[in-house]
């Protein structure tokens, strides 16, 4: 039987990742542009990062605040704060209320509580219904923002569109 032999080339360098991953000179021979296009990055993101490290050492004091609230005042464990309706939760803030003033100004009743858990959805809500806050998309391409502000039911914003439409076809 003939006997093969495997021919191998002779590796003389080792195959080291950390080699191969890491550039040791990160600002060296980039260019002036490259090295402040880095930074930039750099500083934008450590702040970003910073920013958001203060954000959620914030958020989590407050939801301290109200675990604290909920087993203490309320006398609900985390298991059952899971299967609580939002009927019982509220009717058990409305009887912490008659023992410890939760709002100085009134009484809280279910329907107060609501609403001022809802009270910055209700206030955008209608900023939106008002016609103050506008969120039709831009005009930039005429006919389909005639056809999406028409059928929003908006006329005036229809007649705007048409009237720029116009206005753009007597350029041309």
């Amino acid at each position: 039987m003939p006997q093969i032999t495997l021919m191998l080339p002779d590796i003389q360098e080792t195959c080291d990742i950390i080699d191969v991953a890491l550039y040791p000179h990160v600002l060296k021979s980039r260019g002036l542009a490259a090295d402040v296009l880095l930074l930039t990055y750099l500083l934008i993101f450590g702040s970003y990062w910073a920013w958001s490290v203060v954000h959620f050492l914030n958020d989590i004091r407050d939801m301290v605040e109200i675990r604290h609230f909920v087993s203490n005042k309320l006398g609900c464990s985390d298991r059952r704060m899971s299967m609580m309706t939002w009927a019982e939760l509220l009717h058990k803030v409305v009887m912490v209320q008659q023992t410890t003033r939760l709002c100085i100004t009134r009484d809280l009743d279910e329907h107060a509580v609501v609403s001022r858990v809802m009270r910055k959805d209700n206030y955008l809500i209608a900023l939106i219904n008002k016609g103050v806050l506008r969120l039709a998309p831009p005009p930039l391409v005429p006919t389909l923002t005639v056809a999406l502000r028409g059928a929003a039911g908006k006329t005036a914003w229809a007649m705007e569109a048409a009237s720029t439409l116009a206005h753009r076809a007597a350029q041309v």
